[in-house]
């Protein structure tokens, strides 16, 4: 399994990679993508992305978000 995914923003392609991932917020029929460099905005659900996330990186924590276990620094 390839470390990233493409998704499509603004008629493009981009190019995300796991490890960059601080967590998706899940905004009706769009994900809200969160990276410390931007913010991506994508019409899929969050059931559709959470699918092609590894699941010893990720953790749905809340229905509406899902959030990466490296960048959690406390609860």
């Amino acid at each position: 399994m390839a470390p990233f995914f493409f998704i499509r923003n603004d008629g493009r392609y981009i190019k995300i990679a796991f490890s960059d991932i601080v967590y998706l917020e899940s905004l009706k029929n769009y994900v809200r993508i969160v990276t410390p460099q931007k913010n991506c905005l994508v019409l899929m659900s969050l059931r559709q992305i959470e699918k092609e996330l590894p699941d010893d990186m990720f953790c749905r924590v809340h229905r509406s978000f899902v959030v990466s276990l490296y960048h959690i620094v406390s609860f």
